[in-house]
């Protein structure tokens, strides 16, 4: 015999380590594959006026979080007001509701599906071991970045928050009573699922529920056997979170010689609360066929941990095989926990129905996710760092690599549509499996150097005709911000100076409009009063050398001569559009118009002048 500190109180069991048998599937530690894009076009072509459509995912966690309140029911014993418990599902787009007939039963006394994760191994700081009371852990590592905070409202206006855990990249499972008044109640609304919160979705970012699942033996009866629930999401976001498996044991001696791991966002006097996730860990004192239970002397009330998946490791694999339901102590202290247990039913309607109808069988649907970016770029410069994951989100193998065209746009929302700035168009070549992903890391697609400075959006459409062309886009939290700075940081500013020198009809005169904005098309110059129809040059320079020339004054050193012809009132116009070339960040430069063969003119060559015009170029 060894003593095993348990969820609640120190217990005497034998240590039993039971391998969990009949798996169908191993989980183990997957590094997402990455490819290259091969860029296809730069060419830009600017944004155009038209009706983007909605957010593809328009995920967000609410505004108003602290009116949401933590839902953790106090246990009632309720009898079945029906023959049987039967899966049952909510359509929240069409508010239907359909019960579903019981599924085919489990083969034999247990069963489990394994989970997968990406990435990162389990936390380094060796939790998973650490006894009740609840320890604080960071959300967003693996293994708890697969737990999420769940926000939903009631059809009376109120609004509440539970936990859950994701057991596939578009499933989560959670207790009934978060997707369901039950006893005869209503459905839950404005379901919303962030994983790994900390205060912010940040990690992953966020998912609407579309599908919420429970049994009649709750929604009907208020059975807490059957308080369990499921939601699932319109954005996988399991394949950035990653997902734990999840399976049954009929064996209720089992439950008490198992270590659990329960997990969840408490609400009260938890440090922290109600944006801390917190654990405990040990063995289960009590198991019937659908609860299972501790008593436990925790400080403060559990309220908001209700839904989140109670796990227990084999062979380094993680399995939900209970959701927190119900306890005692409220408001100030939790002394009494109970959670309903997956069974072999419920295992059932989640391994052949819920989870899987979640894709195409048929069609591959091929959805980007996670644009990353430096967060700044120059106008007319590339966007460094930036790679986005496309997921297979579909049972349909393509059986070899294929070609999939990829354009690249920069936004003024979150929202990315072929509306907006094409900033680049590439390729990536890739065989996809069922169910699996690859990260593709590209070049630095040009901002156009015409672009006003600001705040943007970049993403990206594969352009493919799949499942769902409707997920084809990277929108709101996929979409990576950019700020776009100026071409430079020098500030542009123009200046008149020198003296000029005198024709037939005086000095003539040299102006500036504007001042020299690099890219800007509205810069020129202007000459007057110089002698009717006369020619000269305009003569431009990058230093300034000030030396005497035919009786007066060269100002810039010569390095372009561009020869010009007034008209029949001595005026000239030039315009002088300036790109976005950041060679000239800074730089100073100096113009000055002289006319040889002025007849009112001094010197050899008779050169009427006109002042200089200085201008830096910048921003």
């Amino acid at each position: 015999m060894k003593t095993i500190t348990s969820l609640g109180a120190v217990v005497l069991a034998t240590s039993i380590a039971v391998p969990l048998t009949g798996v169908r599937a191993q989980g183990q530690l997957e590094v997402v594959p990455s490819v290259d894009a091969v860029p296809a076009a730069y060419e830009v072509l600017p944004a155009r006026d038209g009706d983007e459509g909605p957010l593809r995912y328009d995920a967000r966690p609410p505004q108003n979080r602290a009116d949401y309140l933590p839902a953790t029911p106090v246990f009632v014993d309720r009898p079945l007001k029906g023959p049987a418990a039967l899966p049952v599902i909510y359509d929240t787009r069409t508010g239907v509701e359909t019960v579903l007939a019981e599924g085919v039963g489990p083969s034999g006394p247990l069963g489990s599906v394994a989970g997968r994760s990406f990435g990162d191994a389990v936390d380094a700081q060796n939790y998973e071991t650490v006894s009740s009371p609840p320890s604080a852990v960071t959300g967003s590592v693996f293994p708890w970045n697969v737990h999420c905070r769940m926000w939903y409202s009631d059809t009376s206006g109120g609004n509440w928050v539970c936990s859950g855990t994701l057991i596939d990249a578009r499933t989560m499972i959670t207790a009934g009573h978060c997707v369901h008044e039950g006893n005869g109640g209503d459905w839950m609304v404005n379901v919303v699922v962030s994983p790994g919160w900390d205060g912010d979705d940040d990690f992953a970012g966020s998912a609407n529920g579309t599908i919420l699942g429970s049994y009649t033996g709750w929604t009907v009866s208020g059975s807490f056997d059957d308080d369990m629930g499921t939601v699932r999401l319109d954005r996988p976001v399991g394949f950035l979170s990653s997902w734990h498996g999840y399976g049954y044991n009929d064996d209720d001696a089992w439950w008490t010689s198992t270590m659990f791991n329960i997990v969840g966002w408490p609400g009260g006097c938890f440090a922290g609360a109600p944006d801390q996730l917190y654990y405990a860990w040990g063995p289960w004192e009590n198991a019937t066929s659908t609860i299972v239970s501790s008593n436990v002397n925790w400080p403060c009330w559990f309220g908001g941990m209700s839904g989140g998946g109670d796990y227990w490791i084999d062979l380094g694999d993680r399995y939900v095989g209970a959701v927190n339901s119900h306890g005692v102590g409220k408001p100030v202290e939790t002394t009494y926990i109970g959670s309903t247990r997956i069974t072999g039913g419920k295992y059932s309607n989640m391994v052949n129905s819920f989870v899987p109808d979640a894709y195409p069988d048929a069609t591959i649907d091929l959805i980007p996710l996670a644009v990353t970016a430096n967060p700044t770029v120059k106008a007319g410069s590339g966007i460094a760092g930036m790679s986005y994951r496309v997921v297979n989100a579909s049972h349909y193998n393509p059986i070899g690599t294929s070609v999939y065209p990829v354009d690249v746009y920069l936004s003024t929302n979150d929202n990315i549509s072929t509306f907006d700035t094409l900033i680049e168009s590439h390729t990536f070549s890739w065989n996809f499996d069922p169910m699996s992903q690859v990260t593709v890391n590209m070049g630095a697609p040009v901002v156009p150097g015409t672009t006003v400075p600001g705040n943007y959006w970049t993403g990206v459409i594969v352009d493919i005709v799949d499942y769902d062309v409707n997920n084809n886009d990277t929108d709101g939290w996929d979409a990576a911000p950019v700020t776009v700075t100026p071409v430079c940081d020098a500030g542009a500013w123009g200046w008149v100076g020198g003296v000029g020198k005198s024709g037939a009809l005086g000095v003539p005169l040299l102006t500036y409009a504007n001042y020299p904005v690099i890219p800007s098309s509205n810069y020129s110059l202007t000459i007057s009063g110089a002698y009717p129809s006369i020619s000269g040059y305009l003569i431009f320079g990058f230093s300034y050398i000030n030396a005497n020339f035919d009786g007066g004054k060269m100002y810039p050193n010569p390095d372009i001569l561009l020869p010009i012809t007034v008209n029949g009132s001595g005026a000239m116009f030039l315009p002088l559009p300036l790109t976005a070339d950041p060679a000239f960040c800074g730089v100073n430069g100096w113009v000055q118009a002289m006319f040889p063969g002025d007849p009112g003119a001094t010197g050899f060559r008779q050169t009427s002048q006109t002042r200089y015009v200085g201008m830096t170029f910048g921003q």
